[in-house]
Parts: C-alpha cells; structure tokens; sequence
C-alpha cells in the first residue's frame, strides 16, 4: 500500500501542468481524502486495507485458526476562500476498521466505526507548478464498538475528540483539479459516553500521509 502512494506521487509530479490561480478571495473547493498512518492497531491503521491470515500446524489434533481484518478511512471536505490563498471549511471523517476469526472451537467478531465533522483552516503558499500548504483542524464526533463471539455481544459507544495539522503540497491536475500531499499529525481523545464517573478517557496521537483530490469549482481566473 505504501508503495503504491509513493508511485502515485512521483507520477503526479512527473506530470504536472501549470497551476494557475484557483486560490483567490471567494473561490470554493470540494474534495475527498483518505490516510495512510504510521503505527498502531486504531481503525485508520491503513486506508483500503483487507487482510487475511491462517494459522496451522502439523501437531496432532492442532485447531486451524484464521482472522480477516479490514479497515477504510474517507474524508470528504469543503470550504471558502475567505482572502486569497486563505480557505476556511469543514471536514467529516468516516472510518471503520473490522477484525473477525474463527477456529474449530470459536468465533468472533470485533467492529469500531468512528463518524466527526470539524473545521479546518489551510493556507496556501504562493509559488511555482505546486503550491505548498499549511493546515490545521478539529474533530468531534463518535465512536462506536461492537464485539460478538461465545454466545454473547457487546456494544460500547464513546465520544471523541481531536486536532491535528500538518504541511504539503498541491500538485495540479488541469486547471481546476489538484492531488494533495500532506504529512500530518493527529491527536485524538475518547471516553465512554455512559457509566464513566471517573472521566476515564483515552488519547492517541498518530502520524500520517495524507493523500487526496481537490476540486476548484467555476471558471479559472486570469
């Protein structure tokens, strides 16, 4: 997976046109991204990613054992120039990561989908076929949890919480399209909504490469 985000950035970059001005005062953008991050087992451990793995052995009377783990990451995103290179918008996150295995004696299946919106704030800089950029962002939203197996399910739900931002660059694709590349770092802290009365909570702070498109509605300007 990560070498396939390297080989779709280098050729965005061996093909890159003439980005001309999309980022003044009172243009829109619309765009969809995912990312990969860098360690831990959370459900944004990989976008896209689909797994499946099988233990055996040649004892005696051994149990097979298998598990399947998958797991996506999308964030849709909007926003406004509000002066020139400055845009303002909101971002939504939608992940779910899935693990469930089996063997002769049992079977089980673990579930996290995590659903937040939250603004965002990115600044272009001004320069030559791509534009470097700086971002900052928030997120609030749910998480919910679900775990089945030996008869019995479980459904836990939770708040959480972040920020994050990080720098990259837009490389264009036309005139009004663009492929960002942004290395970020998010935090992100959860507790259970219910039967918590001791504020009990959870933080995680992760680093990522965030990979999207973006798309500069209208007509270009001159």
């Amino acid at each position: 997976m990560k070498n396939s985000a390297v080989l779709m950035c280098l050729l965005c970059i061996l093909s890159l046109g003439t980005l001309k001005a999309q980022t003044s005062k009172g243009k829109f953008l619309i765009g969809l991204s995912s990312t990969l991050a860098a360690s831990g087992k959370t459900p944004d451990i990989m976008s896209f990613s689909s797994s499946t793995t099988k233990y055996k052995s040649d004892v005696a009377n051994s149990p097979e054992y298998s598990y399947k783990e998958s797991s996506f990451n999308l964030s849709p995103k909007a926003g406004y120039f509000v002066v020139n290179n400055l845009v303002l918008g909101l971002d939504l996150s939608i992940i779910t990561w899935k693990e469930s295995g089996s063997s002769s004696e049992y079977k089980y299946t673990d579930k996290t989908s995590i659903l937040g919106a939250g603004p965002f704030v990115r600044y272009y800089v001004s320069s030559g076929k791509v534009l470097p950029f700086l971002e900052l962002g928030g997120l609030f939203g749910s998480v919910t949890s679900k775990s089945s197996g030996m008869g019995s399910s479980e459904t836990d739900k939770s708040g959480i919480s972040g920020f994050g931002g990080g720098a990259g660059f837009a490389a264009p694709l036309g005139d009004n399209v663009t492929f960002d590349v942004m290395i970020v770092y998010n935090s992100f802290t959860s507790k259970d909504k219910e039967d918590n009365p001791n504020n009990n909570r959870t933080s995680v702070g992760t680093f990522g490469i965030k990979l999207g498109f973006l798309v500069f509605p209208g007509k270009q300007k001159e």
